[in-house]
């Protein structure tokens, strides 16, 4: 790809822009550094999204594809769509799924959670991990988010926290460290309900963290 992407699906700058929207000739080093820190988030994410073999899913900043070609193989006669801002980890993924994208099973595009290019209802199951740092304005996010869902359909939104002072777990590396119940008022707001969260104790570099999976339907 030699188009400059719109504004909307360009990578996120600031502290750890580099790592989780890799860059340039060496972006596949930083996407060997993020499959291999978010192993277990991945592997939550996918455990909560619960895929069936028809089911039409989502990615929102697909990385190096990991949790994705494990949706594929879940989803044989379905269909797993990715969204990333950085053509590197596009570039990338295209050759790992190629298989899946030669038989249309498996589509990726210029993306960001506040801008899918996706059809209204077009999935009944979405995820997103370590997106929710980049979000500006979550809301927003949400609502987009829940505009590409069927009614009924799963959503799954998983992040790194850390406890507050008063042991309440924090979004981890977002600005203002929204609790864990801000998070879940954005979901309600934006129109997801039956919301549950599941947690996993992992490490960051040398510091230990949760994993935190929040789950919604799309009413």
């Amino acid at each position: 790809m030699s188009a400059r992407p719109p504004s909307q699906f360009r990578c996120p700058r600031g502290r750890f822009g580099w790592i989780d929207c890799p860059r340039g000739r060496f972006g596949w080093i930083a996407g060997k550094i993020m499959e291999w820190g978010n192993a277990a988030m991945n592997a939550l994410a996918v455990e909560a999204l619960e895929v069936q073999p028809d089911d039409q899913v989502l990615e929102i900043g697909f990385g190096p594809g990991a949790a994705l070609a494990e949706i594929a193989r879940l989803a044989p006669r379905g269909f797993a769509a990715g969204i990333d801002p950085s053509e590197a980890m596009i570039s990338y993924v295209s050759r790992k799924l190629r298989n899946g994208i030669a038989a249309e099973r498996v589509q990726l595009k210029l993306g960001t959670a506040s801008s899918i290019p996706y059809e209204d209802g077009r999935f009944d199951r979405v995820l997103t991990v370590n997106t929710i740092y980049f979000w500006d304005q979550p809301d927003s996010a949400l609502r987009e988010i829940r505009r590409v869902m069927q009614r009924g359909g799963r959503f799954v939104l998983v992040f790194r926290a850390t406890p507050d002072e008063a042991g309440a777990l924090r979004v981890r590396a977002m600005a203002g460290r929204p609790a864990l119940d801000d998070v879940r008022g954005w979901m309600a707001a934006a129109g997801f309900a039956n919301l549950r969260t599941r947690t996993r104790e992992t490490r960051l570099m040398l510091s230990r963290v949760t994993a935190v999976a929040l789950l919604g339907e799309a009413v």
